[in-house]
């Protein structure tokens, strides 16, 4: 892995599992924040331009299919932030659909656990790799 994909990886992976973990451990809370997240066109809009920035920076930087798991996972993550910012800037129905997707326990506890073994996946992957430049 290069530096950068190592880098990303480690900040994807901490990023993950803090973000899964808070959601897994008070559920209710998170469950409630999210929902007025999408509850206000403006505070939505707004995350969704930070997501869109995210999104294109890591696509311009990390855009490799090839070279690991690791690697490619980096590069999905990227790719998975821009589309879910476009979604939401131009999809204007999917706010009603993320929250009913929310308000399912089952579903969102099965989006966190995921959430969490990516976390663990990438978090290792970072930690564990050898730089090679």
């Amino acid at each position: 892995m290069t530096s950068r994909t190592i880098y990303l990886s480690k900040l994807l992976g901490l990023f993950c599992l803090a973000i899964a973990l808070c959601a897994l451990i008070d559920r209710q809370a998170t469950a409630e924040i999210m929902t007025s997240l999408l509850a206000s066109p403006a505070v939505l809009f707004l995350a969704s331009l930070f997501t869109l920035v995210g999104g294109l920076a890591m696509v311009l930087a990390h855009n490799r299919w090839s070279g690991g798991p690791g690697v490619v996972v980096v590069t999905l993550c990227g790719w998975m932030a821009l589309v879910k910012a476009l979604v939401f800037l131009f999809v204007p129905s999917w706010p009603q659909t993320a929250t009913k997707m929310i308000s399912n326990p089952v579903l969102y506890v099965s989006c966190m656990v995921f959430l969490l073994v990516l976390g663990v996946f990438l978090t290792a992957s970072g930690f564990r790799a050898k730089p090679r430049n």
